[in-house]
């Protein structure tokens, strides 16, 4: 079965996957993600790479690898190598009704335990 995604590297784009230093403060998964795009890129000028091996030799599945694959071709390499910013899901207010407000209201008016000025949630 053929590649579903087949991205292929400007000679820039090779040079700037090829510059990060493994010893730097980049992050793990951006290294793993670089690794994995240059033996992608490896597979159109070396046919002995398959994508079971690129795979292994990162240490990341075939899954992942396509969906490595799929963002760079879409989205470009910056967003295949960090990933999107993920967007906050807004918070639900919590809401206190019916028999559990009122079980609330009885223990906050209960009188506290010697060893306590006041109630803590």
């Amino acid at each position: 079965m053929s590649p579903r995604y087949r991205g292929t590297l400007a000679e820039d784009e090779r040079k700037e996957l090829e510059a990060f230093n493994p010893n730097s403060k980049t992050p793990a998964k951006m290294l793993t993600n670089t690794l994995a795009l240059l033996l992608c890129a490896a597979i159109e000028n070396d046919p002995a790479w398959k994508i079971a091996d690129i795979s292994s030799a990162p240490g990341i599945t075939s899954r992942a690898l396509d969906h490595l694959k799929k963002r760079f071709v879409e989205e470009g390499i910056s967003v295949a190598l960090v990933g999107k910013p993920r967007d906050k899901q807004p918070r639900r207010e919590v809401v206190f009704a019916g028999a559990f407000l009122g079980g609330l209201t009885a223990l906050v008016c209960w009188e506290t335990s010697p060893r306590y000025r006041r109630w803590t949630v």
